[in-house]
């Protein structure tokens, strides 16, 4: 009892979001180009972050972030994932991997799963964060939301924090649920940053994503009419020319 009392004492509200005096100044502002690159919220940092994992120690509880995008048509095949994160107590982070969640938009809130990539090796670079996608994530066209949790024990590893994307803001404001309440706060489904946070106004969160475009079948029907037509164009620029 003495340990959960602790943690609940340790996971309460103001723990959840790091100030712009604590969150590192080297933080603030990468400019992401690499290939692949599919979308990026990377290059304006809020200078505050908000909390985000799964606590091994505590029954895989979940504290989570999410923020959303939109795949245009064409759809997605996402490999990878980077974020900026804080962590203060030590220059690399004890985590053992990282878990990254995809939701379906309902109505302005995270819906439905439609990807969950578990245990994924990550590299660190600084304070930005890199999670391979071990199977890509295939998603058509629509709007979505990301969120990204490294695996790591309270009481070894303390928290990590996602870093703040700066105003103006994007989209949807980002949302926060604490299903086990590890909090106390009582958030434990997907609620608005505004809410879950009183005062709080950053409403993104910094990340990228990495991977190709998505392969639009054609259907037979369209390849046959497409012959036809290079054949029918062929045939009337070879009489022109007779």
């Amino acid at each position: 009892m003495a340990v959960l009392l602790t943690a609940s004492f340790s996971f309460g509200q103001s723990k959840q979001i790091l100030s712009h005096s604590e969150s590192p100044a080297q933080a603030v502002n990468y400019v992401t180009d690499a290939p692949g690159l599919l979308y990026s919220q990377m290059n304006n940092g809020g200078g505050t972050a908000v909390a985000s994992q799964i606590f091994p120690d505590f029954s895989n509880c979940r504290i989570q972030s999410a923020d959303d995008f939109t795949v245009p048509a064409g759809g997605w095949k996402i490999e990878r994932v980077e974020v900026i994160g804080v962590y203060l107590i030590y220059p690399t982070l004890p985590a053992s991997s990282f878990d990254v969640f995809f939701y379906a938009d309902n109505a302005g809130v995270p819906g439905s799963e439609v990807f969950h990539g578990t245990g994924l090796p990550f590299g660190q670079a600084g304070d930005i964060y890199g999670v391979d996608l071990t199977t890509p994530a295939d998603l058509p066209a629509g709007t979505y939301w990301v969120c990204v949790t490294p695996n790591m024990a309270f009481a070894t590893g303390g928290q990590w924090y996602w870093q703040s994307h700066a105003t103006p803001q994007i989209g949807n404001q980002f949302h926060f649920q604490d299903p086990c309440n590890l909090t106390g706060m009582g958030f434990t489904s997907w609620t608005p940053a505004s809410v879950a946070f009183n005062g709080y106004d950053i409403f993104d969160l910094c990340f990228a994503l990495y991977g190709s475009q998505a392969q639009v079948p054609v259907s037979d029907w369209a390849l046959v009419i497409g012959i036809g037509l290079i054949v029918a164009f062929t045939v009337i620029r070879y009489r022109r020319s007779a």
